[in-house]
């Protein structure tokens, strides 16, 4: 498993991710970002691509078959039938509401 941790990183330093994290994980391997805290993703998104493109390269299974091509993200999954949301059809606040 990789870990990637901020250098800068105040919720979950390296040390911290270092003396808690990792001993429970006895595979993973820390990688430390520096110049990046928290949010490393948004960050230094190139170094995290980097990494996580290297960790997962050796592991790929050249056999395992691709997903047919269409979009990204499924807009009928179940996720977006949730009771709690609703959609306001008319009104003033209709022309600031973004639907999924």
């Amino acid at each position: 498993m990789l870990v990637l941790a901020g250098g800068h990183g105040k919720v979950d330093p390296p040390t911290v991710v270092t003396d808690h994290l990792l001993p429970l994980i006895p595979t993973a391997s820390l990688t430390v970002l520096e110049g990046t805290g928290r949010l490393s993703p948004l960050e230094v998104p190139d170094q995290v691509a980097g990494h996580v493109g290297a960790f997962v390269a050796p592991r790929a299974q050249p056999d395992c078959p691709r997903p047919a091509a269409g979009p990204a993200v499924s807009r009928s999954r179940k996720a977006f039938d949730n009771p709690f949301v609703t959609t306001q059809t008319d009104g003033p606040a209709a022309a600031n509401r973004r639907t999924v």
